[in-house]
């Protein structure tokens, strides 16, 4: 979601999310592709196909603070 509460598209994830991922890829020795949007990507994907009526609504933005 972005600052207005809209649903974004995962397709591309953002960067800093996979420069993240990246570091904990090393950190824990998982596989590279660990964290992916498959199921959202490309025009078949989950989110271009569309969400649940209602769920944007329903989905609250959650602060874990800066450490998650």
């Amino acid at each position: 979601m972005d600052e207005n509460s809209a649903m974004v598209t995962p397709d591309p994830l953002p960067e800093e999310l996979l420069q993240e991922a990246a570091r904990v890829t090393i950190d824990l020795d998982l596989p590279e592709n660990w964290l992916n949007n498959g199921p959202s990507r490309e025009p078949g994907g989950l989110f271009q196909l569309c969400l649940p009526d209602g769920l944007g609504q329903r989905a609250m933005r959650k602060n874990y603070g800066e450490k998650l």
